[in-house]
């Protein structure tokens, strides 16, 4: 005789968080969006399909890595904060004068000598045992002329070190640059997963040749760095149930950023139709090093009638983390 262990047995939290497991890594190996289950489904976030973006607030997607986060807000940083690190050649420190209306004559520049392509970088060391995550960058050009004296195209890096001469890319893009007083705002495309002691924005002439001697030159460069984390309710699409259901198991892999508190920091709840009811989070262990495996059972007998399953994920108290999937069981 084959005894089947009741809903909220301990036992099925463990046979549940396996088989979730197992239904998250398929969709990973094969980039499956969100796959149903009898009485159930999981999502492994390939694309947006299982997230109700009407109702969720406050999240950022990430579609090369497959994961939910909590948006941030940015804080320019302030002009005097740090040191300049630089190449450039005339003006130095014209860049970071608070002044974003200069002429040619007064911004910082770089001599370009013969014909050919150019390129300057210019940045901030924010100093020892400091390091920033930085989310966006403006530039300003010279009110009276372009970036480049002779080209209308120009590619920009922004740029993270701890030392100062080994850089690492953290995006890159080529923009239209072509006329005097343009201001260049990148605020997407960037990697905020480390932080850096120094920062810098590098120009390079591409898209052509330079014509004899010319100048690269910025009137300002701003830095906004990544501050206070939004919190984020992250909220699935409705899957219907074939009849009511009373009790709900979910499962959510889950990457700290920042140190979290269960059901404090980040709170699951689960909805069959209107109301939702909060679980009771436990961490069960990791699948991979960093990432945990966090299981909970809930009653939702006391809910309206309702055969519309969902789960919601909020965070709190400005955490950050990342959400690699969630997978969502009832009876």
């Amino acid at each position: 005789m084959i005894v089947t262990p009741p809903f909220n047995s301990a036992v099925l939290n463990t046979i549940w968080a396996n088989i979730a497991l197992l239904a998250f890594r398929d969709q990973v190996f094969d980039s499956v969006a969100v796959q149903k289950m009898v009485d159930g489904f999981v999502d492994e976030y390939e694309d947006e399909t299982g997230v109700y973006l009407v109702n969720s607030t406050g999240q950022v997607y990430d579609s090369t890595n497959d994961f939910y986060s909590p948006s941030f807000a940015a804080a320019l940083v302030a002009y005097n904060t740090g040191t300049e690190v630089k190449d450039t050649t005339n003006n130095i420190g014209n860049g970071f004068n608070n002044t974003t209306v200069q002429t040619a004559a007064n911004s910082e520049r770089k001599l370009i000598s013969g014909s050919g392509s150019g390129a300057l970088y210019i940045g901030k060391d924010w100093g020892v045992g400091n390091s920033k995550i930085i989310s966006g960058f403006k530039i300003y050009a010279p009110s009276n002329e372009k970036i480049s004296q002779t080209l209308n195209t120009v590619t920009l890096k922004l740029r993270g070190s701890n030392n100062g001469s080994s850089w690492t890319d953290l995006m890159t893009t080529t923009v239209f640059a072509g006329n005097a007083g343009d201001v260049i705002d990148v605020t997407t495309g960037i990697t905020t997963t480390t932080g850096y002691r120094y920062h810098s924005v590098y120009i390079l002439e591409t898209a052509g040749w330079g014509s004899g001697d010319h100048y690269l030159q910025v009137a300002e460069v701003q830095f906004y760095e990544q501050s206070v984390n939004n919190n984020m309710s992250l909220v699935s699409n409705p899957f219907t149930a074939v009849t009511q259901a009373n009790k709900a198991r979910i499962v959510v892999f889950q990457e700290d950023v920042d140190a979290i508190t269960l059901n404090t920091d980040l709170i699951a709840s689960v909805s069959r139709g209107v109301n939702y009811t909060p679980v009771v989070l436990s961490n069960m262990g990791t699948y991979e090093t960093g990432k945990n495996i966090l299981v909970g059972l809930v009653d939702i007998s006391g809910q309206p009638a309702g055969t519309n399953m969902r789960y919601k994920l909020d965070t709190a108290n400005s955490k950050n983390l990342k959400i690699h999937g969630t997978g969502l069981l009832w009876q």
